[in-house]
């Protein structure tokens, strides 16, 4: 994790400047197809596990975002894979009204990546891009890889878009007051002045360097400001981070994607083919996105899924093993563990564990949360309207479903049925396997991709980003 030291609010202001100004000239100077290509030529960069850009990520993430090599590298192949097999091209046909214009984006728009994943900030950069729309990226915390990696890729594959990436790294100033709140908590207040007065007796009472921390303090809230002085910004975080940057700027084009889960489902008859499958979805970045499966309902025989999920959850601990757990999570995960065993010794529930993976055969269809890491309920139901009416009180957090045995017929008729009733908008629906590797128009949180970052959407064009799939 990134130690920061003071930066002068002035350096993000200056980045601002300068996409706002040459910057966007050049870009909206290059072609919408020659921009679609290049970005492609991004991609297959990225894509490629010989090419220097895509062995600087495997070589250096790892260590940044406490996943195993294997592990990540796998995560890596399969998500760049799917964006190389649909491409920036396919993007336009499917989201772009061809009569609209070429540059539909914003003048600026400024990027807040939050996460363990690399590929949500990278992703939506490329799309800014690809709709004439210099970018201001603020990589996440975590991540001090990526935002470098693409930058590279982006000056190999053309110069205009090169120069319209500005990649600024500040602290959140809330964190550098939580940093030091240790057993005080004075109320928020909105007024900046009196916010700043309660950070600075904090810093006196824990006995820090106050001087510093006041400049490093004023300097992210400055920072923070003119990042967000722009016509759009793309916020991923928490849902109080997100709502909080929503709240700074109520005139101006903020999209936010908050806290998203996905969960799966498998038909009777599919148990056996979708385990390995499944385990799988659940292994890649250690269960930690949005798109990681957190809970399935077994529609069949619950216990066929959860011992063929046990036994894919052991082979893939050794070829793709599990990361580095934080203390908080390794408590929870423990904690998960103990409580079932508790409850499988006084019920018809069952635990299926080794050292680094959990499966519970639950005895009910009811949601049960997950520790993550690669902790999975497996629940049983007696059709996808249980499911649904279980998950109804979820809904606006449901980012995927994973689906097996639904493939045709009635079975599929019944499975986007129930879909649509934890809607509007209806969650993404994605086969079991596939969950981790979203197509570039994919239907990202209710919407496609590129329908929020258009500056003024033709009718045609939120047609088409209401029906991504």
């Amino acid at each position: 994790m990134r130690v920061y030291n003071e930066m002068r609010a002035h350096k993000v202001d200056d980045a601002r400047k300068r996409l706002s100004r040459r910057a966007r000239r050049k870009l909206r100077a290059v072609p919408l197809a020659e921009r679609a290509e290049a970005l492609d030529g991004v991609i297959a960069m990225l894509a490629d596990p010989a090419s220097s850009v895509r062995r600087e990520l495997e070589e250096h993430l790892p260590a940044c975002l406490g996943l195993h090599p294997a592990t990540l590298r796998a995560g890596l192949d399969c998500a760049f894979s799917a964006w190389k097999a649909s491409g920036m091209r396919a993007l336009v046909d499917a989201q772009l009204d061809p009569e609209g214009p070429d540059a539909a984006g914003f003048d600026c728009t400024s990027i807040l990546c939050g996460g363990v994943l690399p590929m949500p900030g990278i992703e939506t950069a490329l799309d800014c891009l690809l709709l004439g729309s210099p970018v201001l990226l603020r990589p996440a915390v975590r991540d001090e890889v990526s935002a470098r990696v693409l930058q590279t890729a982006l000056a190999a594959a053309h110069p205009a878009l090169a120069a319209a990436l500005e990649v600024v790294d500040f602290a959140n100033p809330d964190a550098l007051r939580r940093d030091f709140e240790h057993d005080f908590a004075p109320d928020h207040n909105e007024d900046a002045q009196a916010e700043r007065a309660a950070w600075m007796d904090i810093q006196r009472r824990s006995g820090s360097d106050l001087n510093l921390n006041a400049r490093l303090y004023d300097s992210a809230r400055g920072a923070l400001g003119y990042f967000l002085d722009v016509d759009c910004v793309v916020a991923y975080g928490s849902d109080e981070t997100v709502q909080r940057i929503a709240e700074q700027r109520p005139e101006r084009r903020t999209v936010c994607y908050g806290h998203r889960f996905s969960v799966a489902v498998v038909a009777r008859g599919a148990e056996q083919a979708a385990a390995p499958k499944l385990a799988r979805d659940v292994c890649l970045w250690d269960q930690l996105g949005c798109l990681s499966p957190t809970i399935v309902w077994a529609l069949g025989d619950a216990d066929l899924l959860a011992d063929a999920l046990a036994e894919n959850f052991a082979e893939l601990s050794r070829v793709l093993p599990r990361g580095e757990v934080p203390l908080e999570a390794a408590a929870r995960f423990a904690n998960a563990r103990a409580e079932l065993e508790v409850r499988a010794a006084n019920s018809a529930a069952r635990l299926l564990g080794g050292e680094h993976w959990l499966v519970a055969r639950e005895t009910d269809a009811r949601f049960r949360g997950s520790p993550l890491y690669r902790a999975l309920p497996v629940c049983p139901a007696r059709d996808l309207a249980e499911v649904s009416a279980t998950l109804k009180p979820f809904a606006r957090w449901l980012s995927t479903i994973g689906h097996a045995g639904f493939k045709t017929g009635r079975a599929r008729a019944d499975l986007l049925e129930a879909c649509a009733t934890l809607g509007p908008p209806p969650p993404r629906l994605a086969p079991i396997g596939q969950m981790q590797a979203p197509r570039l128009c994919w239907r990202h949180d209710g919407a496609g991709t590129l329908l929020p970052l258009l500056q003024n959407p033709t009718p045609l064009e939120r047609q088409l980003g209401a029906q991504a799939v």
